[in-house]
């Protein structure tokens, strides 16, 4: 699938989660000023393409004086969202919308850093964060966080929907400089999965690259990790972990040595012991070689035979479908506590 699919698909599940814009919200809008004057409605007609805000400069355009604009900030018709954006009354609140409004503020503001990650869905960033990043330098009374880089390619900005934001490659660049190495990590690997990274791809966005940025160096070294492995076992395991304990799983016991006949078999990610469960997160998944694919499989195989439940789990299962990767290890647990294997 092309990055331009992609994306697309990106901003039709978040604009589906929440709809701020399109005819919906637009009916919202304009019903709650149906009976004002045509110059309303024709400012709500833009709010509503942009979640319910609107600047001071558009609402001069579509023929509103300072004066009207005044009265209807006094009279709470409208509501000062940041310096020269509005709220227009009957528009839910939201953080897409607060989003939207610094980069109207803004005038040349792009999301990014942590609220970009968020907005792209990555895993370890919460929403609620509103930063921007500007070609230019400005101020804005702590209000929000705003970033300065003169160097923003073209192609280092897409479109959610109408809001504006950094894209994956660009966006892991500027976290880079922002987040512990795991974080950065976890984000690169699930970008990688979902197709919004690829490493050919990154390297056609270095070559363009003739500015220093904050944050290249760390990214850098972080997709050299990538080249010719799959994704490092302590940060899969970190994630398993937080998705078992999350998931209300019983504790499992970490790097648990398996042995039989007095040799170790394997060194297993998570065991349960008496249950004889064996929980494997399998780091195959960009450019893993064939031969410890396949030792692993021999492994699994006399663990089979010696009466261990082997179960594996991929960094796309355990990051897209962890309900399914806790209910496969639950239901693991409750057959081997009804029949458990003599040891």
């Amino acid at each position: 699938m092309c990055h331009e699919n992609t994306y697309l698909m990106l901003s039709r599940h978040i604009e589906g989660r929440t709809p701020l814009t399109g005819p919906a919200c637009r009916n919202r809008v304009i019903t709650s000023v149906a009976m004002s004057e045509p110059i309303d409605v024709k400012i709500a007609e833009i709010a509503a393409r942009q979640h319910g805000v609107v600047t001071h400069a558009q609402a001069l355009k579509a023929g509103a004086s300072h004066g009207l604009i005044h009265h209807r900030l006094r009279t709470r018709r409208w509501e000062l969202v940041y310096r020269t954006v509005y709220r227009l009354r009957g528009t839910p609140r939201s953080w897409e919308q607060q989003l939207m409004a610094a980069c109207l503020a803004a005038r040349d503001g792009v999301v990014s850093g942590r609220a970009a990650a968020a907005l792209l869905e990555f895993p370890g960033f919460d929403r609620g964060k509103v930063e921007i990043t500007t070609p230019r330098k400005r101020r804005f009374r702590a209000e929000f966080t705003v970033h300065q880089s003169a160097y923003l390619m073209k192609a280092d900005v897409i479109r959610i929907g109408v809001i504006p934001v950094t894209a994956p490659i660009r966006t892991l660049v500027d976290v880079a400089a922002l987040v512990s190495a795991d974080t950065l990590q976890e984000a690169l690997d699930d970008a990688l999965v979902r197709g919004l990274v690829t490493i050919p791809r990154v390297d056609r966005w270095l070559e363009k690259v003739t500015a220093p940025i904050p944050g290249i160096g760390v990214f850098k070294a972080a997709i050299d990790s990538r080249r010719d492995g799959g994704t490092p076992q302590s940060v899969m395991e970190t994630r398993m972990l937080k998705l078992m304990r999350s998931g209300g799983l019983p504790e499992a016991q970490r790097q648990y040595s398996i042995s039989h006949g007095g040799e170790e078999i394997r060194r297993a990610d998570f065991v349960y012991p008496a249950e004889r469960i064996d929980i494997e997160t399998d780091s195959r998944g960009f450019h893993s070689a064939q031969k410890p694919f396949e030792k692993d499989r021999r492994v699994d195989n006399q663990l089979s035979i010696l009466g261990w439940c082997v179960l594996r789990f991929t960094w796309a299962e355990i990051i897209n479908e962890p309900e399914k990767v806790i209910s496969t290890i639950r239901a693991a647990l409750a057959a081997r506590c009804v029949t458990k294997t003599p040891i």
